[in-house]
């Protein structure tokens, strides 16, 4: 992510000064300062040195922090939970008469996380920020003895939202590669794994796929396009739950969008949407695909409830695949592996698909993930189920409240009484470095057909050290925490 514009930020920001006159807004971006070397986030202890740099940080916004300004701080995943924390105890510190607001998919999944006695937080805003902090400041606030939490609050009509205007990260701006930004909100699925139901929850919203119209889908991405081409962004993407998920709307938006053009862009899809014809169409506007497989084994499809009919899902995806083959347009493969209930056989069934995939490495990337337990998915509000149905063993729970378990603590789980994580690891470990090295076998007998086949040979490479140091770290983990010894 530190190469990425975070645009959640800018759509709050912008929903608000669209209407609220004289609003004075700045940003301050932690990863960027340390970039410009305003930060050193290797100096966060002892306590003084954090509120050392916190304090230039903070004298460098170009107006007075008062009663009637409000702090903000968002919480994109669980793993900057403790970070946030850090930050808005500075802020109540330094400046107790200032209300502290949070936000963002952990703040939505966990907000009792932030409900207890002499918390320095005064608001939660759970879901879509943007109508929410706008309320908020229309109507007044201030300091709270306990949290406020402002329940859901979804955006319907997307067409209401302001044109996308970056303003406030200019002066970030140049150390960007890459900007992606969400042309429709909302996901009809419920699969396990994923928050994206608890993210955006009111109601029945959840069901239902929100979008730009296709006319002002457009208009949104030619002025993130042009930001981007002022300055210097290497690469774009939609980051939608579900890009296209109305065929009619990305027929639409597809016809809007030029034919081949000097920028790529990446996105993830369902494969429910795709045809050939509309692959063709893509590939004609160099629009790159990621799928979220998850899994070649029908039993775990089940599992994960990524579809009720995995026969017909694998089949689609064969179908798809296909196409894209013989199209020759690079797509990557979303794989899961140890989620609970993963067991020996189910393991093996997704590892014979990846090894014949590889043989495509022309146009096909595998990005084969461990399982990150998150809370927010379905999973993570029904452990117990899988502890009784699978023997799913769930190491470190809330391993977001302890720096020792960020890295690893997320990963730490047993998916199967037959089956134990250190016997997994091992498996992951001789899966995915036999995969490397066949990736690399191919690479060099395509070596002629193969662009930029230097880069690609080096990231082979680099991905095969990355696992093998990932597995010994992941080790001595499960040691130092006595874990399945």
């Amino acid at each position: 992510m530190t190469d990425e514009i975070l645009v959640g930020p800018l759509y709050v920001e912008n929903f608000i000064k669209k209407r609220i006159k004289d609003v004075k807004t700045d940003i301050l971006d932690l990863i960027c300062e340390e970039k410009l070397k305003n930060f050193d986030l290797n100096k966060v202890e002892p306590e003084d040195k954090f509120h050392d740099q916190m304090d230039n940080l903070v004298s460098s916004i170009d107006f007075e922090l008062d009663g009637n300004s409000v702090i903000g701080i968002s919480c994109p995943t669980s793993k900057h939970y403790i970070p946030l924390m850090k930050i808005s105890k500075y802020f109540q510190l330094n400046y107790p008469t200032i209300p502290i607001c949070v936000g963002g998919a952990h703040v939505t999944s966990v907000p009792n996380d932030f409900i207890f006695d002499e918390t320095p937080i005064d608001y939660i805003f759970l879901g879509e920020g943007e109508l929410n902090f706008f309320n908020l400041i229309n109507n007044g606030y201030k300091k709270q003895k306990l949290p406020k939490i402002y329940p859901n609050n979804p955006i319907l009509d997307l067409d209401d939202l302001p044109v996308v205007d970056f303003t406030l990260y200019e002066k970030y701006n140049k150390l960007f590669k890459t900007i992606s930004i969400a042309l429709s909100r909302g996901c009809p699925f419920n699969c396990s794994f994923c928050m994206e139901k608890k993210l955006i929850e009111a109601d029945n919203i959840h069901k239902t796929w929100r979008s730009y119209s296709p006319k002002r889908a457009m208009i949104e991405f030619n002025s993130t396009l042009n930001f981007g081409i002022q300055n210097n962004i290497e690469s774009f993407g939609f980051y939608d739950p579900i890009f296209g998920f109305s065929r009619k709307w990305l027929l639409e938006f597809l016809d809007l969008y030029p034919k081949d053009p000097d920028w790529q862009i990446w996105t993830e899809c369902r494969l429910d949407v795709l045809s050939e014809d509309v692959i063709i169409k893509l590939k004609e506007r160099k629009i790159s695909l990621m799928y979220g497989l998850e899994s070649y084994s029908k039993e775990m499809l089940q599992i994960m409830d990524k579809t009720k009919n995995p026969t017909k899902y694998l089949k689609k995806f064969d179908e798809i695949i296909n196409i894209s083959e013989k199209l020759d347009m690079l797509c990557v493969i979303n794989i899961i592996i140890n989620h609970p209930g993963e067991s020996m056989k189910t393991f093996n069934e997704t590892n014979e698909f990846t090894k014949n995939i590889s043989e495509k490495i022309n146009f096909v990337n595998l990005n084969f993930n461990l399982y990150r337990h998150f809370p927010g998915t379905p999973l993570y509000s029904n452990m117990d189920y899988y502890n009784k149905k699978y023997g799913s063993e769930f190491y470190f729970p809330e391993w977001w409240k302890s720096k020792d378990f960020l890295e690893f603590g997320p990963s730490a789980i047993r998916a199967n009484t037959f089956l134990s994580l250190r016997d997994l690891l091992e498996l992951y470990r001789e899966s995915y470095i036999r995969l490397e090295k066949l990736n690399l076998q191919n690479l060099k007998r395509l070596k002629d057909k193969v662009d930029d086949y230097f880069l690609k040979v080096m990231y082979e490479k680099n991905r095969m050290n990355f696992i093998q140091d990932f597995s010994d770290n992941m080790r001595n983990f499960l040691d130092k925490y006595r874990i399945e010894l």
